[in-house]
């Protein structure tokens, strides 16, 4: 279902773009063409981290490139010998590296992109599972949603993503703000 609602949107968006470029003949400079490098912190991004790092380069005014990392950790067990905690965890680390189309010249711009992420999982079996992803692998992820970047380089994005090949499944939303320069 999720993957009809993300090919649907990306449809739609297509069309709109299309659509716009035969009315409108003109070209003007963006705040992606002013503003090209940057950084920002993502709820679920890279997928499936809760929380992320990334840095981004826009292309141009359409297409941006980005990586990322993230990191989650929780302890899965304590132990005491009689001088010594012991506290074992389990462990999920992502590096994640996407492109992103943005439709339309609008400011707040709808996009679609592809990221791929791969997953390194250290710990007890079943003892992390973070957005349906628990062990260690290579994720191809689709992603549907809005863009806003100012003249000033403030950057705020949302949306949906999905795991459309990989060795998981799942998906959720993402919610990204940083700065670009």
């Amino acid at each position: 279902m999720k993957k009809q609602m993300v090919m649907a949107f990306m449809a739609l968006t297509a069309m709109v773009s299309i659509s716009e470029a035969a009315v409108s003949g003109e070209s003007v400079m963006s705040a992606r063409e002013d503003n090209k490098m940057g950084a920002y912190v993502a709820i679920g991004r890279p997928f499936p981290q809760l929380l992320g790092f990334n840095v981004a380069y826009n292309v141009n005014d359409r297409i941006r490139v980005n990586v990322g990392h993230g990191e989650m950790s929780v302890a899965t067990g304590f132990g005491f010998d009689g001088q010594n905690l012991t506290v074992s965890e389990a462990k999920l680390t992502t590096i994640g590296l996407g492109a992103e189309y943005f439709f339309t010249d609008w400011a707040m711009r709808p996009t679609a992109g592809l990221s791929i992420s791969q997953n390194t999982y250290s710990g007890p079996e079943g003892g992390l599972s973070v957005n349906g992803v628990g062990a260690s692998g290579t994720l191809l992820v689709a992603n549907a949603g809005f863009d806003y970047q100012s003249k000033g380089g403030f950057n705020l994005g949302l949306g949906l993503q999905n795991i459309v090949a990989g060795n998981a499944g799942g998906g959720g939303f993402y919610l990204a703000g940083g700065y670009f320069f």
